[in-house]
């Protein structure tokens, strides 16, 4: 007996001597070199999902250890009952240490910035007047200097801007209320 596909046996389905038909299932075969996430996404969130996004994920087996996928599919139809959608991700999976049936959580990477700029979420003011402007202290010549800035995703207490910062800027990481546009700032 050959298998169509290369794997190893899982589950033995007749015992030797069966009388089984050409369509009879004999054996179910893993190939966990070759392994597909299936995320069942919110309706909410598929507007933003295409195939080829990253998808980061973990699972309990390996705490803390980042694997990564790409998705492959997303289904043309959202179910009614729970109104999310299956995305199918490849997960490539050399060394065989995720297994079929493990449980993974994570997240699809959508429109992430190649030069996201994330701060602490401690560093940034909100106007008063208005909750849409934002902005933080930098430190410029040795004075804390008052600066605009547009926010985009919110990850793990960290906040990613969009606008009003660059890599390198120096940030003053806690709001204070000693602080104030031109006020002196000593480094430590």
């Amino acid at each position: 007996m050959k298998a169509p596909v290369a794997g190893q046996i899982y589950r033995k389905l007749v015992n030797k001597g069966a009388y089984v038909e050409p369509t009879t299932p004999v054996f179910t075969l893993v190939d966990n070199y070759r392994l597909e996430l299936e995320i069942p996404v919110p309706a909410s969130d598929l507007g933003g999902v295409r195939p080829g996004q990253t998808v980061r994920f973990n699972v309990n087996s390996y705490p803390g250890e980042p694997f990564t996928g790409r998705v492959v599919d997303v289904s043309p139809a959202v179910d009614v009952d729970s109104r999310t959608a299956k995305v199918r991700v490849q997960v490539p999976n050399p060394d065989g240490r995720l297994k079929t049936g493990m449980f993974a959580q994570g997240e699809i990477l959508t429109g992430a910035a190649s030069q996201a700029v994330l701060i602490p979420l401690a560093a940034v003011y909100r106007d008063d007047s208005s909750v849409k402007v934002s902005y933080v202290y930098v430190v410029d010549g040795g004075k804390a200097r008052r600066r605009q800035v547009r926010i985009g995703r919110e990850v793990a207490q960290k906040l990613e801007i969009v606008e009003g910062l660059k890599p390198g800027d120096m940030l003053v990481p806690e709001r204070s209320i000693e602080l104030a546009d031109g006020v002196p700032v000593k480094l430590n």
